[in-house]
């Protein structure tokens, strides 16, 4: 598992272990999949990850030692909830509390140097679900073949 997925792993069991989050998926869910989640089953969390962004390269100061770099990657978590009544607030203790389920641990199990969490302010309505994003950046090192 090289490091990328290392990283996209632990979040992910993060988000498994959350209260308030009822499905997880390693993938995008279509309109049709969304539609056979039963009500109990959400909210439904999908989590992609993108591909590593280098931000600096550290050149080994001794012979025969390898190159590091240091690579911004990007964990977009998107967020189905059915709609309800009280959705803003809803969607305020769900982001909340995901934030703070991903905040806990900001190394990640000394994967990464650090983590930042952001939430997309486009919230989408596509009768009857609604989804807003939720964004992770993480700073790690890695070897320039192990991303």
């Amino acid at each position: 598992m090289t490091q990328r997925e290392r990283i996209a792993d632990y979040i992910f069991r993060r988000l498994e272990k959350s209260y308030t989050a009822k499905t997880v998926l390693r993938r995008f869910a279509s309109y049709a999949e969304l539609q056979e989640f039963a009500l109990p089953q959400f909210p439904v969390l999908c989590m992609v990850t993108g591909l590593p962004v280098p931000v600096e390269k550290l050149s080994a100061r001794v012979q025969g030692q390898i190159d590091v770099t240091i690579s911004s990657l990007k964990i977009e978590c998107f967020c189905y909830l059915q709609d309800a009544e009280e959705v803003d607030s809803t969607i305020s203790d769900l982001a909340d509390e995901l934030k703070k389920k991903i905040l806990d641990d900001p190394r990640q199990n000394n994967l990464v140097l650090d983590t930042k969490v952001t939430f997309d302010p486009d919230v989408g309505y596509l009768s009857p679900f609604v989804a807003f994003k939720l964004i992770t950046e993480v700073h790690y090192k890695h070897t320039t073949g192990g991303i």
